[in-house]
């Protein structure tokens, strides 16, 4: 359903609910953008949605620490027509990047994700963790179209700097740029600022509905 400017998504159980927000509808031929974050995780996992051509069709790329052996894997997902996909060779285990798994969750890890055509590279904390050519995809095609971040009732996170850039053409473009700096603008449905920082708490998959001016 669309209400506020958003699409929303919802599972059976209601224990988790999509919310994107469309950045443009032409997928330019020199496709490039990038989608970063400063990301810690207390509880289960953080999520950043992208490259949504809709509610049903997205990809999801996670830090994951919920398998309880003191590691933080890195697990890319998929959603095609409301079904989800992990893609196993590509599951890394991320803990050295971060810090390891109790330091993530205080001290923030950057992540980048860089969109191209052809695949997606990502990036913690400015070393190059895993390339995802889109041909070992279940047929998602790259479109710079929507961004969100996911939490469900079982994680705890905290995101920053949350920022898309278009670098399409000649001169990069940010289409998003969120530092969370004022408590009393939340950009989200849900959640809260605490101490400059968003923290997701299990209230669903958030997305601010415009991108702030730059």
């Amino acid at each position: 359903s669309v209400r506020d400017g958003r699409l929303y998504m919802s599972n059976e159980s209601a224990s988790e609910v999509v919310a994107l927000r469309q950045t443009g509808k032409d997928v330019p031929d020199d496709l490039h953008y990038t989608v970063e974050a400063d990301i810690t995780c207390q509880e289960g996992a953080a999520s950043i949605v992208f490259n949504a051509a809709n509610t049903k069709n997205f990809y999801l790329f996670q830090l994951n620490k919920d398998n309880d052996d003191g590691k933080v894997w890195f697990k890319p997902h998929t959603w095609k027509n409301n079904g989800f996909a992990i893609y196993g060779s590509h599951v890394k285990d991320a803990t050295e990047l971060v810090g390891g798994a109790e330091a993530f969750k205080t001290v923030p890890a950057h992540i980048k994700i860089d969109v191209t055509a052809l695949e997606i590279k990502t990036y913690i904390n400015g070393t190059l963790l895993d390339t995802f050519p889109f041909k070992e995809t279940q047929g998602i095609a790259p479109v710079p179209g929507y961004i969100g971040i996911r939490s469900s009732d079982t994680e705890r996170f905290t995101a920053d700097n949350l920022k898309m850039t278009d670098l399409s053409g000649r001169i990069p473009k940010v289409v998003y740029d969120y530092t969370f700096d004022d408590p009393d603008d939340n950009p989200f449905l849900f959640g809260s600022i605490e101490n400059g920082v968003f923290e997701a708490n299990g209230d669903g998959v958030l997305l601010p509905p415009l991108g702030s001016p730059t």
